[in-house]
């Protein structure tokens, strides 16, 4: 078990927020091996890693996760997500879009070793299971086609889940709105979505951003599964 011996505190970090394709263009893919050898050489850089998360928590307002690098020895990096991620995140394979910051220190709980990894501040983070494509749940059923809803609102979806607008901006390009999932109390999720994008919790709902203006969040096509 590897843990953090430190949370970075600097709270300057870039905001979590959905990529469109376009953008991820900008996030080079970098090779393990060599980011591991010269991360302050990848220091500012947008860039691209695949791993699996094996270690999780949440302090001070963000996210602390050490991601076994695929493809170079599973070798671990830090990263830190503006924001709260759900547990569900520890052991799954998952794609960092983020900016290299140097240098972090962790510590190995087994032996207590202090490890100097390089650090991330990620801006998107994406688990396998976000991926699937909706499609692939026979279950999902449409319960709305479309649903209009303000900042603050809460909407009672069905299934025990509720959705939170907790802000928007329509002055921002592109347009985008911050959400909340929960069900039965529970927070499951908490997204920032743009004009435009299709939304899926772990192919269990879906829903497609079609416009943010006024105030006002228009959501289309949402299914949940039964």
């Amino acid at each position: 078990m590897i843990a953090s011996g430190c949370i970075d505190q600097d709270s300057d970090l870039p905001q979590p927020y959905m990529l469109s394709d376009a953008q991820k263009e900008a996030f080079t893919a970098v090779d393990p091996g060599i980011f591991l050898k010269n991360p302050d050489g990848f220091t500012d850089r947008n860039i691209l890693l695949r791993g699996k998360v094996s270690w999780i928590s949440y302090e001070g307002g963000k996210t602390a996760l050490i991601i076994n690098l695929q493809t170079y020895n599973r070798e671990p990096v830090a990263v830190y997500y503006q924001g709260r991620l759900p547990a569900e995140y520890r052991g799954t394979d998952v794609a960092v879009y983020g900016i290299a910051k140097g240098r972090n220190t962790i510590k190995n709980t087994n032996t207590g070793e202090d490890i100097v990894v390089p650090q991330i501040f990620a801006v998107q983070v994406n688990p396998s299971w976000i991926d699937e494509p909706v499609s692939s749940n026979p279950d999902l059923k449409i319960v709305a086609e479309s649903k209009s809803l303000s900042t603050g609102e809460t909407w009672d979806m069905g299934s025990g889940y509720t959705l939170l607008v907790n802000a928007m901006d329509d002055r921002a390009s592109p347009r985008h709105a911050w959400i909340s999932l929960e069900r039965e109390g529970k927070k499951l999720d908490d997204r920032i979505l743009m004009e435009g994008m299709t939304y899926t919790y772990q192919n269990k709902i879906s829903f497609s951003i079609q416009s943010i203006s006024n105030e006002n969040l228009l959501l289309k096509n949402v299914r949940i599964a039964s």
